[in-house]
């Protein structure tokens, strides 16, 4: 298909579309490159803080309940409120937010 053709003119509205579908999948890839990033450290990094294998587990358990617990309940949100895309990019920020708030333990790791 030639570029002057009708079907590929976007109207203002596909183009913004497109560029807000674009933006969500690049904030998503970031917030899974943080994610699965941090899964992959967390169970070295708290025995580095000399928690024991039970904690551990716990920890990461509760984690996956609590992770679970919020989709359930912000999807029951979104779905009664009608605001979808808010509460998807709420989501997304906190997930962000919340690997690199590990730091803030205020516990120097200690490396064995």
């Amino acid at each position: 298909m030639r570029r002057d053709h009708p079907r590929m003119q976007g109207t203002p509205a596909s183009r913004i579309a497109m560029r807000f579908v674009l933006l969500i999948g690049i904030l998503s890839f970031f917030a899974d490159f943080t994610y699965e990033g941090a899964r992959s450290v967390l169970g070295p990094y708290l025995a580095s803080l000399q928690a024991s294998a039970l904690v551990v587990g716990a920890v990461t358990g509760f984690g996956e309940l609590l992770g679970y617990g919020l989709r359930f309940f912000s999807g029951r949100l979104a779905d009664s409120t009608g605001k979808f895309w808010p509460i998807t990019i709420f989501g997304y920020v906190l997930q962000m937010a919340a690997v690199p708030a590990l730091a803030l333990t205020g516990v120097q790791p200690r490396y064995v």
